[in-house]
């Protein structure tokens, strides 16, 4: 008496064959992914095809006319779906996979959140996503997904042009130009250019190889490659800054610490947090009602009277290694706007940010 599948293993949307031996008047569950059922060789047979992994039982008589109950697992990969796409830049594709209970994309470079059956992406750059989905059974597959930029106008960190969303942060680097050796570099731009100091020092001229910058608006920097004190040569680089979609900006406003459970919508473990820091809880309070500057010089005095600043240390923040700001005051009354048209008035939201706020009203409305 046996079971046996072939194959055992199948892709999500493929069948699989099962084939019981050495049993008579057979019943099998769950019956809602039996596509096809028959007899073969006086064996009862099924083709089944399931959407995730899935425990297949089949209840018989032996030759003995005793009742036998077995099972078998049919374990399902994941597929996505596109398998590849080509956009423009600032286009925004979603991203779907199949075939398993819960799921993570990586990188999280340009998706809204990197876990879940669907992201989006909103991509500045030809990049690979591989998601990887696992299930009650301990079994786990992988796909992956390639997005191309079908415009010329892409990020390029050295020497060309480069196109990043307002407020985040880009290194450009600069190395072997034309295979000289001794080298140095200084970036001036175009904000600063013609303004000296007293002692004729360019004013916010930077050196090095090198420069990390977090623009709020497109900016050219004039690169001047000295040799031994001489300019053997000038290059421009550009860098264009573009509106960040709020998608985006919904999960890098949130504090880096309570990311994971406001992205898993885990709302007790938010509660635990929120309630365990209270100062934090206060700080997003007084992000979303007073001005944003408050947020981010948020003082608080101790119980000895000493005055000192908290920080906000939002996603953004850790994830551009920057403690800048994260959001421009134009940026956070177009979010709050988002926030208010995400939301329900039975409490559900699409909206992160709105999430997390409504978890730190209960705070202060029920005291806890």
């Amino acid at each position: 008496m046996s079971l046996v599948a072939f194959p055992s293993t199948i892709n999500y949307g493929e069948t699989s064959k099962i084939t019981c031996f050495g049993l008579t008047d057979v019943s099998w569950t769950p019956i809602n992914i039996i596509n096809v059922e028959y007899t073969e060789d006086g064996n009862s047979v099924i083709v089944v095809e399931p959407n995730i992994t899935t425990q297949i039982y089949v209840f018989g008589y032996d030759s003995y006319n005793q009742p036998i109950k077995l099972d078998i697992i049919v374990y399902v990969n994941i597929i996505v779906s596109p398998q590849t796409a080509s956009v423009d830049l600032g286009a925004i594709v979603e991203l779907n996979a199949y075939g398993a209970i819960k799921y993570e994309w990586s990188p999280q470079n340009y998706l809204n959140k990197y876990n879940g059956n669907s992201v989006i992406c909103t991509p500045l750059s030809d990049i690979t996503y591989t998601v990887v989905g696992s299930d009650d059974y301990g079994h786990s597959s992988s796909a992956t997904i390639t997005i191309s930029m079908t415009t010329e106008d892409l990020i390029t960190i050295t020497p060309s042009n480069s196109t990043i969303y307002e407020g985040d942060s880009i290194t450009i680097n600069i190395t072997n130009v034309n295979n000289y050796h001794d080298l140095t570099y200084e970036w001036i731009s175009n904000n600063y250019k013609n303004l000296y100091d007293l002692n004729g020092n360019q004013i916010g001229a930077k050196y090095g190889s090198s420069i990390k910058i977090n623009p709020w608006q497109n900016v050219e920097y004039t690169v001047n490659v000295y040799n031994q004190g001489s300019i053997i040569g000038t290059y421009i680089v550009n860098v264009n800054v573009i509106p960040k979609p709020m998608e985006i900006l919904d999960v890098d406003l949130i504090p880096y610490k309570l990311l994971e459970p406001v992205l898993n919508r885990n709302k007790r473990e938010l509660m635990k947090l929120l309630i365990k820091d209270r100062i934090l809880s206060e700080k997003i309070i007084s992000f979303y009602y007073t001005q944003l500057q408050v947020a981010y010089t948020y003082e608080f005095t101790n119980k000895n009277g000493t005055n000192f600043r908290m920080k906000w240390m939002t996603y953004h923040q850790v994830k551009n290694q920057s403690e800048e700001t994260v959001i421009s005051f134009s940026q956070q009354w177009n979010f709050f706007k988002f926030i208010n048209n995400n939301q329900t008035r039975a409490g559900y939201t699409r909206s992160n940010f709105a999430f997390l706020m409504n978890s730190v009203n209960q705070i202060y409305l029920e005291p806890v």
